[in-house]
């Protein structure tokens, strides 16, 4: 039986961020756990309000050139995600979400009212898979991405009605 390659990618992007991390003057105990479609590492601080940033914006960063490294030395990797003492379980049951969503979801809508796509703005991965397992169900409404911002990580979404093709085939059947 063949190891799973997981956890040498997994085992490698740990080292990259015990060697990263005292290059920018954090002391962090790692712990890595592999996941179905991707590795998590938790990292233990406790200067952990500046590992965070502000509104998550340093580990992100961090989080975007460790992924982006590994990227670089293999075809393909599960995603590599960074959470600081438990803040982004913290943040995934905080009001924060429970804000994103009302906001989409008044948004959604407005799209089924008026029938025009409405963009969402820049968003992390984090937030964008909370709207895509939102909509993922809808039988009305789909959420479409545009371009990737390269040094950020973040990326554009659209919400909009799904193209109605049973109309068309209906018209040219008869």
């Amino acid at each position: 039986m063949r190891p799973d390659p997981r956890v040498g990618l997994a085992q490698e992007a740990e080292e990259i961020l015990k060697s990263m991390l005292p290059l920018l003057s954090f002391e962090a105990k790692l712990i890595t756990s592999i996941e179905t479609n991707n590795v998590r590492i938790q990292m233990e601080c406790e200067d952990a309000g500046r590992l965070i940033g502000r509104k998550g914006s340093t580990v992100n960063e961090i989080q975007f050139l460790l992924n982006r490294i590994l990227q670089r030395r293999h075809k393909t990797i599960p995603r590599i995600f960074l959470d600081v003492n438990g803040s982004r379980e913290k943040e995934k049951a905080a009001t924060v979400n429970e804000e994103l969503i009302a906001r989409v979801q008044a948004l959604a809508d407005k799209v089924r009212r008026w029938g025009e796509p409405v963009e969402l703005g820049a968003m992390n991965a984090e937030d964008r898979k909370i709207i895509e397992e939102l909509f993922a169900e809808d039988q009305e409404m789909e959420v479409a991405k545009l371009g990737l911002k390269e040094d950020s990580g973040l990326q554009k979404m659209v919400l909009q009605l799904k193209k109605k093709f049973w109309y068309f085939s209906s018209i040219f059947s008869a």
